[in-house]
């Protein structure tokens, strides 16, 4: 069978569209920055590890809230009962330094604008893939769903005192996307290693998140979240684990 230009041309044309998953994917995050009002119970929990020379501290709790965005105005309803479980953190801390403060840290890692992000994940994505560097694209279902992977590459963020000290650096983001082109879920690595100087004071920081997806109003959203971090300082070793789930609410 003889192919003529023109027939050639609009086989190929085709798989060169689809061929370009960052500027799909980019093309489908702007779509998904709507502004629609957006209301939703969030479940959070947070358990960490720490050991070092002295008594090992061991803490775990969890937050139920909602959380209500307009476009201008974000709004969190906390269930007092938890607010009250912060006062007494601090006095079983006066009694017993490990027992931890768990509900305290994590109301002071749920911020405003962490808040905000997890109702507008496209945003926060089509930003990071800005400075990314793109790596692949393959066909790989995700929980048994036709999908295609992109994966990218980037620099991690390394504390201050471990600049100018790391032997190893590692950042990776794979994002699964849809058949309807809309971001399913993303697993990002970041890891790195070194030493403070040639004979000790060995460091490594490890962390990984894995995330799924949901649109609500036009909105890409963050369903779920599993963050597992690790850091090893010069002899003092901190694990955490933290989950988030999230589901609309009337």
């Amino acid at each position: 069978m003889k192919f003529t230009p023109r027939l050639i041309l609009l086989l190929v044309l085709p798989a060169l569209a689809w061929a370009d998953g960052p500027s799909d994917l980019q093309a489908n995050l702007r779509r998904l920055n709507g502004h629609a009002p957006v209301k939703v119970n969030v479940t959070y929990t947070n358990c960490q590890e720490a050991k070092s020379f002295l008594q090992p501290v061991t803490s775990q709790g969890s937050l139920q809230f909602q959380v209500r965005e307009d476009g201008s105005l974000l709004q969190v309803d906390w269930n007092l009962p938890q607010l009250g479980a912060v006062d007494g953190e601090e006095r079983l801390l006066t009694q017993d330094p490990g027992v931890g403060t768990p509900v305290r840290d994590a109301i002071k890692e749920l911020d405003a604008r962490w808040l905000d992000q997890l109702l507008n994940q496209a945003g926060v994505l089509s930003q990071f893939l800005e400075s990314a560097h793109f790596k692949k694209e393959s066909s790989e279902p995700y929980q048994g769903r036709s999908a295609k992977a992109l994966v990218f590459t980037f620099d991690p963020n390394i504390r201050p005192d471990h600049r100018g000290r790391v032997s190893h650096t590692e950042g990776t983001l794979k994002v699964w996307i849809g058949e309807d082109g809309i971001p399913v879920a993303s697993e990002t690595l970041m890891d790195y290693e070194g030493k403070h100087s040639r004979l000790y004071g060995r460091f490594h920081s490890k962390c990984l998140v894995k995330t799924t997806y949901a649109v609500i109003n036009q909105r890409l959203v963050v369903a779920s979240s599993t963050t597992e971090d690790l850091m090893y300082d010069t002899g003092v070793k901190v694990q955490r684990k933290k989950t988030l789930n999230i589901s609309e609410t009337i």
